[in-house]
């Protein structure tokens, strides 16, 4: 049992030993502006890069410096802050717009399919009056000429009458 609780000491030191190394990595490449990635501080750190990401606190802090690159810098001068600060309101204001743009878009597909279906219905409707006037005229022209029966004119043009 001694030698059991050993072992579990020695991987807990050997843990925490790892932990304070990758810790060590973050703060060493964010004082030289290196990219922040599992990958590059794994690299760092001499640690494997399953080791981090089994570590949820040391992932999670990764994550957290990379995208955060105005953390990364110790004492950014005014310039480094407002030129940051100028391009995250940019692709923010850039991201909204694509936002916006991708609802137009959709609703512009639904209503052009909707305005050509109206369009389609509008043309069948004055079809069917210029088939209502017409008819009408060729009824008179036949009851001008003493005609007992209309002469067949189309199949499907008599079926318009209604």
């Amino acid at each position: 049992m001694a030698k059991e609780d050993g072992m579990i000491e020695f991987k807990k030191k050997e843990s925490q030993e790892k932990e304070k190394s990758v810790k060590d990595a973050v703060e060493e490449l964010e004082k030289k502006h290196k990219p922040i990635s599992v990958a590059s501080v794994s690299a760092v750190a001499a640690v494997s890069r399953s080791f981090i990401y089994n570590h949820e606190q040391l992932r999670d802090m990764i994550n957290e410096k990379r995208t955060q690159p105005l953390k990364s810098i110790k004492n950014p001068s005014k310039k480094e802050k407002t030129l940051v600060e100028t391009l995250y309101e940019i692709n923010h204001n850039l991201s909204v717009e694509n936002e916006k743009l991708k609802k137009e878009n959709s609703n512009l597909k639904k209503n052009s399919y909707k305005e050509k279906y109206e369009a389609v219905c509008l043309d069948y409707k004055n079809c069917q009056e210029e088939y209502r006037a017409l008819y009408a005229l060729y009824t008179e022209m036949a009851k001008r000429e003493n005609m007992k029966t209309l002469p067949k004119i189309g199949g499907t043009l008599s079926s318009m009458k209604n």
